[in-house]
C-alpha cells in the first residue's frame, strides 16, 4: 500500500499497512503544530527561558527598571559607559528602550529590538541586563548599607587568606569584625566567627584550642542576641498582621497587658536593635488598643534610645526619620503641638543620603510643618512653607511618592481655603485635580472636586458652580456607587444656588449641618474623608466668624 503526498515518518505495522491515510494525515500534523504553537506562546510569556533567562514577553526586568530611582539609573549608564561595543551595546540600547516605556509590551518591544538589529539575541541580552542592573544596584547601595559592606570585607579576607596573603586577610577581617560589633549585625558575626575559627584548626598555632574556645563563647553570645531579636520582632510583626483583626477584641475585654516578650529586660549594652523593636512593640500595641497617650510616650523614648547611640542613629538614619513622623503625628493626635517646633528642627538638620532620601525627609517636613501651622494658627509661617515646598517640588518631585505630592497639595489648598484667600485655594486645589497621578488617593481627589463648588459659591461665581454641580452630579451618577456625603454637598450646594436671600441661605446650611451629623452617625467618620472640613465651613457660615478662629476653637 502506497500513498503519495507528504507523510509522517511512521513505523509500520504488519509490514504494509499504516496507521493514518493521507487526509487524516495532514489533520493530525495540522492539530500538533497548533498544540505546541499555543504551548510555545504560553511558556515564551509566563516562563523563563532553557538557559536561565527571562523570555521577551517576560516584565520583571521592566518592573525593576520602573523600580529603579533617577539616582540609580544614573548610576548604572555610568558604569556601563565603558562597555559600548558588542553585547554592551544592546543591553544598553535594550535598558534604554524598556525605559522609556510608560507599559510593557512584548511586541513593540520586540519590533524596537529588531529595527536596532538584535531582535535574534533579545532573550540572553535581556538576561545579561538583569545581571548588570543587580550588580549596579548592589554597587551604589554598599557605600550606605553597612551589610553590603561587612560582607565584601569578610569577602575579600576569605579570598586572599586562601592565596597565601595572610596580613592583608587579617586587615579586611578586623575591618568586617569592627563593623559587625558597632552595629550589631549579629548574623554576619557568626560568619566572620566561623570563618576564624576554620583558620585557626587549619593553621594550629600556638594556643590556638584556646583561641577556639573563647571563639565559641562568643559564636554563643551572638546565637543568644539572634534569638532574642527574632522572638521580639516576631510578636512585633504579629501585632502588625493581626491588628485589624485583634483591635476590636482588645478594646472589647479590655485587655492592657502587653505581650510579655516587650517586658523582657534586655542587656544595656549590645542589644541596641532588639530594644528598638521592644519598644516600637509598645507603641504599637498601645496603638492598637486606642491608648495614644502611652505610644506617644513610647515613641519619645525610642528617639531618645536612637538619639544616646550616634553610630545606630546613622546607621538606621531612615528609621529613625520615620520615628520622628510617628511621633509628631501621635503629638497630633494628642494635641502635644509643642514638641512640633523642637521636633522639626531634628528633622530639618537631617541629611539624607541621596537624593530620594533627602526627598523623603524634605516631604515629611513639609507636611508635618503644615499640620503645625494648620492646628496652631501659626499662619506668618505659611508664606515661607509654601515657598519651601514650591521650591522642593522642582528639585524632588520625580522622588516624592504621588499619593505624598496630593496630600501636600490638597494640604496647601486648605491652607488657603481656612485662612479665606479662595483665589490662591482655588489654584492649589485645580492642581490636585489636575495631577497625573489621579487614581491615587481617591479619597482626596473625590473631595477636592467638591471643595472646588465649595470655593466657587465663596467667590460667587455662580455659572462655574452650576456647570460644576452638574458635572460632578454626572461623574457620581456614572459611577457604580452613590456616595451620600457627596450627594449631600451637591443638593444642599443646589439649594444655595436657588435662595434669594442671606436668610434662605442660613436655613439651607443649617439643614445641611444637621443632616451631616446625622450621617456621621450612622457611618463610621473615616468613610468620608472631608467631613471635618465641611463641617468647619459651616460651623464659621452659621456662626458669623472668621474660618481660622472657628478652626482654633475646635
Amino acid at each position: 500500500m502506497n500513498y503519495s503526498g507528504n507523510l509522517l515518518n511512521l513505523k509500520r505495522l504488519n509490514k504494509d499497512i499504516y496507521f493514518f491515510h493521507f487526509d487524516s494525515q495532514i489533520f493530525i500534523q495540522r492539530f500538533i503544530f497548533n498544540v505546541f504553537k499555543s504551548y510555545f506562546i504560553y511558556f515564551n510569556q509566563n516562563y523563563t527561558s532553557f538557559f536561565g533567562y527571562p523570555m521577551i514577553n517576560s516584565p520583571e526586568i521592566f518592573l525593576l527598571i520602573r523600580s529603579m530611582s533617577a539616582a540609580e539609573k544614573r548610576f548604572f549608564k555610568l558604569q556601563a559607559q565603558g562597555k559600548q561595543s558588542g553585547e554592551g551595546k544592546n543591553y544598553l540600547l535594550l535598558f534604554d528602550l524598556l525605559n522609556e516605556m510608560e507599559e510593557f509590551d512584548g511586541k513593540i518591544l520586540q519590533l524596537r529590538a529588531g529595527e536596532l538589529g538584535f531582535s535574534r539575541y533579545l532573550s540572553w541580552t535581556q538576561g545579561h541586563l538583569m545581571e548588570q542592573l543587580l550588580q549596579s544596584l548592589r554597587n551604589f547601595h554598599q557605600k550606605n548599607d553597612p551589610v553590603l559592606q561587612v560582607e565584601d570585607h569578610l569577602f575579600a579576607a576569605k579570598m586572599l587568606w586562601r592565596r597565601g596573603i595572610s596580613r592583608q586577610s587579617a586587615r579586611q577581617l578586623e575591618k568586617a569584625r569592627q563593623l559587625a560589633e558597632t552595629l550589631e549585625l549579629n548574623q554576619q558575626m557568626l560568619e566572620i566567627l566561623e570563618f576564624e575559627r576554620m583558620v585557626l584548626i587549619k593553621e594550629q598555632q600556638k594556643g590556638y584550642v584556646s583561641a577556639i574556645r573563647q571563639l565559641e563563647q562568643r559564636m554563643g553570645q551572638a546565637l543568644h542576641y539572634l534569638n532574642t531579636k527574632t522572638r521580639i520582632d516576631a510578636a512585633r510583626q504579629n501585632l502588625n498582621i493581626m491588628a485589624r483583626e485583634q483591635a476590636l477584641d482588645w478594646a472589647r475585654l479590655g485587655e492592657n497587658t502587653l505581650p510579655e516578650v516587650f517586658l523582657e529586660d534586655l542587656p544595656a549594652q549590645g542589644y541596641f536593635l532588639p530594644r528598638y523593636s521592644q519598644l516600637f512593640g509598645q507603641a504599637l500595641y498601645h496603638q492598637i488598643t486606642g491608648d495614644y497617650a502611652r505610644a506617644f510616650d513610647c515613641y519619645g523614648r525610642l528617639l531618645t534610645h536612637f538619639e544616646e547611640n550616634p553610630a545606630m542613629l546613622k546607621a538606621h538614619q531612615r528609621n529613625y526619620v520615620h520615628m520622628l513622623n510617628n511621633y509628631l503625628n501621635l503629638a497630633h493626635g494628642t494635641g502635644n503641638y509643642g514638641v512640633f517646633p523642637p521636633t522639626l528642627a531634628k528633622l530639618g538638620a537631617l541629611k539624607g543620603q541621596n537624593l530620594e532620601e533627602e526627598a523623603e525627609i524634605a516631604s515629611n517636613g513639609w507636611f508635618l510643618r503644615l499640620l503645625f501651622v494648620m492646628n496652631t494658627g501659626e499662619f506668618t509661617y505659611a508664606p515661607q512653607l509654601v515657598v519651601d515646598i514650591e521650591n522642593g517640588f522642582e528639585k524632588y518631585r520625580s522622588y516624592i511618592n504621588p499619593a505624598r505630592q496630593i496630600a501636600l497639595l490638597f494640604n496647601i489648598a486648605m491652607l488657603y481655603f481656612v485662612q479665606e484667600r479662595f483665589d490662591l485655594s482655588w489654584k492649589w486645589n485645580q492642581w490636585v485635580q489636575d495631577h497625573e497621578f489621579p487614581r491615587v488617593r481617591k479619597d482626596i481627589m473625590g473631595f477636592s472636586r467638591l471643595l472646588s463648588l465649595i470655593i466657587a459659591w465663596e467667590r460667587q461665581e455662580l455659572r462655574l458652580l452650576e456647570s460644576g454641580l452638574e458635572a460632578t452630579y454626572k461623574r457620581i451618577k456614572r459611577g457604580r456607587q452613590r456616595f451620600p456625603f457627596e450627594l449631600l454637598i451637591i443638593s444642599h450646594l443646589k439649594k444655595l444656588l436657588a435662595s434669594e436671600n442671606k436668610s434662605q441661605q442660613l436655613e439651607i446650611m443649617q439643614n445641611f449641618k444637621e443632616k451631616l451629623l446625622k450621617l456621621l452617625e450612622k457611618t463610621p467618620k473615616a468613610k468620608f474623608f472631608g467631613y471635618a472640613e465641611t463641617l468647619l465651613w459651616l460651623n464659621a457660615r452659621l456662626s458669623g466668624r472668621p474660618l481660622r478662629e472657628v478652626l482654633l476653637d475646635s
